[in-house]
């Protein structure tokens, strides 16, 4: 599927998903919203991990596992973070270099896959032992796509990570979250070891530059940052992060925006079906944010 249709098909998704009325979108496919609660339910009640193939709004295949939260709403409405599906669709191209820093499960390494083509390549990023697993899965037969298990950080080393498990895993970080903050005190986390790698480094291992890097890091992005000022001073390469949120993340990505505006980048968001400049202003909700050169 090309851009032009993919685009096309989100736009679809999203009309489905924000606009149009209920009834209407059960009549379509009556028996999904039944099994698809039927499987949440399941997984919820046994306090398992139920793993299923589902199709992606571009028609791919994405192996998701419930009740993890992106998994239920990919498995609902076959896309997540709309915002961010968009960017990817209108600033990627066949031949482009994509990084997806923190790919979790993949979803967006298999969205930039199928864009990028055979001319293009896909790097992803993900330390957490059990994503890693069903990323490779995710990936295994796409020749474009090279798995890392490192996190992106300023320098080569070796961090705590302190991850959250498959259904919190979106709080993933080298930092454990605030006491003030109250959802602390209903997680559980397990800490170990996990290397890194700065993106300067890894980008001259490989004798590219990426177009495209989108990070998801908890925490890390402006470390992250600092670790790419080689590839950072062509200004050739397009970012997307999370701002707002936790305590924790709006410190680093707070720092991670004034880096790139004293760099000479420009923020744009999603809003209102189309990517619009951005205006700087304290967000108490997540917001992902495109920066371009």
């Amino acid at each position: 599927m090309n851009t032009d249709l993919m685009h096309k098909a989100l736009d679809r998704q999203i009309y489905i998903t924000t606009k149009e009325k209920r009834l209407k979108r059960f009549m379509r496919n009556p028996f999904k919203p039944a099994y698809r609660r039927l499987f949440e339910f399941i997984a919820r009640k046994f306090k398992i991990l139920l793993p299923l193939k589902v199709k992606t709004f571009w028609n791919d295949r994405i192996k998701i596992i419930l009740p993890e939260r992106s998994s239920s709403y990919i498995l609902k409405f076959g896309f997540w973070e709309e915002d961010v599906s968009m960017m990817l669709i209108e600033n990627l191209k066949p031949g482009t270099v994509f990084f997806d820093v923190g790919a979790h499960l993949g979803y967006f390494s298999l969205l930039a896959s199928s864009i990028v083509g055979d001319t293009g390549q896909v790097h992803s990023f993900e330390p957490s032992n059990w994503a890693v697993a069903i990323l490779k899965d995710n990936l295994k037969n796409r020749s474009n796509c090279t798995i890392n298990q490192l996190a992106a950080f300023s320098e080569q080393k070796t961090l705590e990570l302190n991850d959250y498990g498959p259904l919190d895993s979106l709080y993933n970080s080298f930092f454990t979250i605030d006491d003030s903050e109250p959802i602390n005190k209903q997680l559980k986390h397990e800490k170990y070891n996990v290397k890194t790698i700065a993106l300067d480094d890894y980008a001259s291992s490989k004798n590219i530059i990426p177009d495209l890097v989108k990070i998801d890091a908890e925490t890390a992005e402006y470390d992250i940052l600092k670790g790419m000022q080689r590839i950072i001073n062509l200004m050739k390469t397009i970012f997307i992060f999370e701002i707002g949120g936790f305590s924790r993340e709006k410190r680093s990505s707070n720092k991670a925006v004034l880096f790139l505006l004293e760099k000479g980048y420009t923020p744009y968001e999603f809003k209102d079906g189309l990517i619009t400049k951005y205006e700087l202003k304290d967000e108490t909700h997540y917001k992902n944010l495109l920066f371009l050169p």
